[in-house]
């Protein structure tokens, strides 16, 4: 068994798709709603690093054990009940580091002299050249 089963702490994340045939019947079509009762309760159990490409998708901000993490969900599951019913897919997993959202750097290369100079150069490098007679 991982050790993350048995009671070492790391940090969590977890990722979920919802039946939209499903929530419409308990929303009326306000699945915004639903989304954000999900996020709220999410950050107020500890989850409250969201994703920004993938809006169904959270992680810890601070390490915590299975079992912990655990209990949170199925709470979850009780406070919202309508999850249960509506839910396709819902995975909870070990955050890793090779998991890293990139996008601090990039956004920060961009804005470097460095980056508008090559960015510059690649362009150059697309125009056509004059034929030599």
């Amino acid at each position: 068994m991982s050790d993350i089963y048995q009671g070492k702490a790391v940090h969590w994340q977890i990722s979920f798709d919802l039946k939209m045939e499903k929530l419409d019947k308990v929303y009326k079509k306000n699945r915004s709603r639903a989304y954000k009762e999900i996020e709220n309760y999410l950050y107020k159990v500890g989850f409250d690093n969201k994703d920004e490409k993938q809006g169904s998708c959270y992680f810890t901000s601070k390490e915590m054990k299975y079992l912990e993490v655990d209990k949170k969900m199925k709470n979850m599951f009780q406070y919202l009940p309508w999850v249960v019913d509506c839910v396709s897919r819902f995975s909870l997993a070990e955050k890793r580091m090779d998991d890293y959202n990139y996008m601090d750097t990039i956004h920060r290369l961009g804005k470097s002299k460095k980056h508008k100079e090559a960015l510059e150069k690649y362009h150059k490098s697309l125009k056509p050249k004059a034929k030599s007679r």
